[in-house]
């Protein structure tokens, strides 16, 4: 058994500005080569509709979870070994390049569920720009959990532009009470302006709401009339106002730049890095990029982060030291950094 044969079909039609296609494969593990269904198996259809102005797409997936076909590439909502201890607790495994299974991997994580996407431009002026649900399974745990996300923008200018953006995830919306469920509500409103030279001014607000269920402590002995959490859900709730500001000297040189404050917890897109954000704070950043030559690249990037001090805690769960104070007063959290990259290409 030192090779792997995945056995598969897929097909395509199209009846005037529709299109159909699908795929269906099955991994040979135990079962007859050309005997579906009795082996992991792997199923995506998809139909999509254009018109000039609206479009709609409509795809259902079913991915096994013992199909484990490392070059697969589907749809899917998370990746292989998500919530994993591959990806959370790769400080804890004895060979760290165990992480590399989630880190670099493209594998789809096994799932079942149904998504629906479109666009509608209904006047000169307004369009809903990308409006998607999405239900799904993940088969790992059987958790299901449903996204939908709109944004309305409009359009005065061809240089001016406003968008409204709603977004809630549920995950385990069908049990209420299990540790893993949590409700998430953003509303972004965001303003464009697109300047001579390709220059771009951007500012945005979002506002943003996650539920939790209550978490009670079942490994330590319990008082009377002691303070519990079993009462109501846990909110966290939160606002982020950024601004950024790109421009370009020439077709060789330019600049970009944004500063930030925010409170709770949020992720930010810093050019092509994903940062995640918590507590309150404020941050900036600069970058600078030059093609020095035809073939050679070369990036500068100054980043100042600063979040609000806190009072630290140093004394063990649930007990209190004899000795007095058990806390740090004041712990001052800002960081400078400064990353130089450098590509070169043959």
């Amino acid at each position: 058994r030192n090779y792997r044969r995945v056995v598969g079909m897929d097909w395509m039609a199209t009846i005037n500005n529709t299109s159909f296609q699908g795929e269906y494969a099955e991994l040979d593990v135990n079962g007859s080569t050309f005997k579906p269904g009795d082996d992991p198996s792997a199923f995506i259809v998809s139909s999509y509709t254009q018109f000039d102005n609206f479009h709609f797409l409509a795809m259902y997936r079913n991915y096994d979870l013992e199909f484990d076909n490392p070059y697969s590439r589907p749809f899917a909502e998370s990746p292989k070994f998500d919530d994993t201890v591959f990806k959370k607790l790769t400080y804890g495994l004895n060979n760290t390049l165990l992480a590399d299974l989630y880190n670099n991997s493209a594998q789809a994580s096994a799932e079942e569920g149904l998504y629906l996407e479109t666009r509608y431009q209904f006047n000169k002026y307004f369009t809903i720009s990308k409006a998607y649900i999405d239900i799904w399974k993940r088969k790992s745990d059987s958790r299901r959990n449903v996204r939908f996300e709109g944004t309305l923008q409009f359009r005065p200018i061809h240089q001016l532009r406003f968008d409204l953006r709603y977004k809630q995830q549920i995950k385990r919306y069908d049990d209420t009470l299990d540790r893993s469920r949590s409700k998430v509500d953003e509303t972004t409103f965001k303003i464009r302006s697109y300047l001579s030279n390709f220059d771009v001014l951007q500012f945005e607000y979002r506002y943003s709401r996650t539920l939790s269920p209550p978490y009670t402590s079942l490994t330590n002995p319990a008082e009377p009339s002691g303070a519990d959490m079993a009462q109501a859900n846990t909110l966290f709730n939160g606002d982020y106002v950024p601004c950024d500001y790109t421009h370009n000297f020439n077709k060789t040189l330019k600049v970009k730049g944004a500063i930030m404050f925010w409170k709770g917890n949020h992720w930010d897109f810093e050019d092509v890095n994903l940062d995640f954000v918590d507590d309150e704070g404020m941050k900036y950043w600069i970058k600078i990029t030059s093609n020095i030559a035809n073939n050679l690249f070369m990036s500068i990037k100054f980043k100042h982060e600063r979040r609000i001090p806190h009072y630290n805690e140093f004394r063990k769960y649930n007990d209190i030291p004899d000795s007095g104070e058990y806390y740090f007063p004041r712990v001052e959290n800002q960081y400078n950094s400064i990353r130089i990259q450098i590509d070169w290409k043959l």
